[in-house]
């Protein structure tokens, strides 16, 4: 819970950057809200489990990875670890969630879900801040938890941009826009200036993209539990990072 003290809580972005932190949300929420409705063709060039569309994300993932750790891990870079964390967790996930918890009730299973996910994701800060090369990581989490809650946001925009349902809604802005305010909501985070603004921003975020979803008429209403899920997630490190915390001196992070 200590933190780093550090003077400067504002990253300079270039265009390329601010486009590489946006990229995973406008890939992951509008994209994929669109994607039904193109012709069928295009559609299943890029369906979930085609070739190219494996192709694009797995690409998107090292290029964000690799230019994020060339230039020693931004702010803009933590979708992309989150991205690959969930890659590399999601087959012990899946085997919990049908298997393991399938007995319990869904609130009961959710919270456990979410205490696994919570520790997993704890064990992996512990492993990256064991190596000189990515022990970046760990210091700029204790120094700022709103880049945990960024992160994870990723999932919102990939939650918001999906369709699961039978049939498809008509097309209008109850498909598109929820995503669309995910993206909009990671440019403002990456554009902010100060821990708070980043703080207010995923905050609203989330909750605007929920009303809109709540709002505007579709046939695809989402369970209780993943939106538990999903709320608990990306509110937890933020919420955790605006307890008062003591300061640590100045930490060497390379």
């Amino acid at each position: 819970m200590n933190t780093i003290k550090t003077e400067h809580g504002y990253e300079h972005l270039s265009w390329f950057e601010l486009l590489l932190g946006v990229w995973p949300f406008l890939f992951a929420g509008p994209v994929m809200a669109v994607l039904p409705y193109l012709p069928g063709q295009a559609a299943q060039l890029f369906s979930f489990y085609s070739p190219l569309w494996l192709a694009t994300v797995c690409l998107s993932l090292f290029i964000g990875i690799f230019v994020g750790w060339r230039k020693d891990f931004p702010r803009w870079v933590y979708p992309y670890l989150v991205i690959l964390f969930f890659a590399i967790v999601i087959p012990l996930l899946s085997w919990l969630g049908p298997r393991g918890l399938s007995r319990f009730n869904p609130w009961i299973s959710t919270a456990i879900l979410l205490v696994a996910i919570l520790g997993l994701g704890a064990a992996a800060l512990f492993v990256l801040s064991r190596s000189p090369r990515t022990k970046k990581i760990n210091y700029d989490v204790r120094d700022d938890w709103t880049r945990l809650s960024f992160g994870i946001l990723v999932i919102l925009a990939f939650g918001t941009g999906i369709y699961g349902g039978d049939h498809l809604p008509p097309f209008s802005p109850a498909v598109w826009l929820p995503s669309v305010v995910v993206v909009l909501g990671a440019a403002a985070y990456l554009l902010s200036r100060s821990q708070l603004m980043r703080s207010i921003v995923l905050i609203g975020t989330l909750g605007i993209s929920f009303l809109v979803k709540a709002v505007l008429p579709n046939d695809q209403p989402w369970a209780i539990w993943p939106v538990l899920l999903l709320v608990s997630l990306i509110f937890s490190p933020v919420l955790v990072g605006l307890i008062p915390r003591p300061h640590l001196p100045q930490a060497n992070k390379k």
